[in-house]
């Protein structure tokens, strides 16, 4: 579906509350580098029962930093027993924000020991208010094997909410099935997010926009936000993307129907590692990138 920008006029007017948006990462322990009972990851409940099965471990395979989480199905007296992970420190117990977020986000692969079985990747989040009722909620399902870390991006769905204000979250990721559980099918999952609004605005007059341009993203070095900017001299379908030196999609900032015009949208590279990096502009049949580098 097409989305278009309000007028540049309200745009500057909700220049002050985007930018109030950009907030701190609330997950916990976002990127499973810290599990100090050497069972689960902190903050973290899992399927795991000790002394009787184990199928959620920590992996030295990581999308970024020393360690991810793995979920793997396992034999348990006979019976395939899927992987499950709950942030929070027991079942039910969510963790507290203080803003309305837009979505979640992060970085898995899948491994299927009976590919075409109906086994998926299930990640689901939800925000609730303070008496624990649901103010907005998202899930999706991922069922394409791979070897390789691919980003995941799940909107949040105020439409199904209470309309209060959110004060808690809650996050759960498993396999799941519309067939059979198959022994052997894991999940890896890292640097996990909520974000908020990437806070693009639109500015200047459309009709002097003479031409399609990607600038350089402003700071550079940065530490953790930038600022990119870029101008459209037509409407066009936009995505703005980050990729990490190998060519892995680390952020999909601009996904959306822009009018013509000129554009900021600010980014927090809150779960990525120092390094350099690349930013990629494509608008219709425009194509263009630049590199940036985040300095910690």
């Amino acid at each position: 579906m097409r989305q278009y920008l309000p007028s540049v006029k309200l745009l500057a007017m909700l220049l002050f509350v985007t930018g109030a948006l950009l907030a701190q990462n609330p997950v916990p322990n976002p990127g499973f580098e810290t599990w100090s009972n050497g069972t689960d990851p902190d903050n973290w409940s899992t399927s795991n029962a000790p002394g009787f099965v184990t199928n959620v471990t920590q992996s030295s395979n990581a999308h970024s930093g020393a360690s991810a989480v793995r979920g793997e199905v396992v034999n348990f007296s006979g019976v395939p027993f899927p992987p499950s992970i709950t942030a929070g420190s027991s079942p039910g117990v969510p963790f507290p924000v203080s803003q309305a977020y837009e979505r979640v986000t992060g970085f898995y692969q899948l491994g299927l020991a009976v590919p075409g079985s109906g086994e998926a990747l299930s990640v689901s989040a939800s925000l609730l208010d303070a008496g624990f009722a649901v103010v907005a909620s998202g899930q999706d399902f991922y069922s394409t094997e791979t070897t390789t870390y691919q980003p995941f991006s799940i909107d949040l769905d105020y439409g199904t909410g209470n309309g209060n204000d959110p004060a808690y979250a809650t996050i759960v990721i498993l396999i799941g099935s519309s067939g059979a559980i198959n022994v052997g099918t894991y999940f890896l999952v890292d640097d996990l997010a909520l974000e908020a609004s990437t806070g693009i605005v639109a500015t200047g007059d459309p009709a002097l926009v003479g031409r399609f341009h990607l600038a350089q993203n402003y700071p550079n070095p940065f530490n953790p936000s930038t600022t990119f900017q870029f101008t459209l001299p037509k409407a066009a379908d936009v995505r703005l993307t980050v990729y990490n030196q190998l060519g892995q999609e680390v952020a999909r900032v601009v996904e959306q129907y822009l009018a013509a015009g000129e554009y900021h949208a600010d980014w927090t590279a809150e779960n990525l590692p120092s390094g350099v990096y690349y930013y990629r502009l494509d608008a219709g049949e425009y194509h263009a990138s630049k590199k940036l580098i985040l300095m910690k």
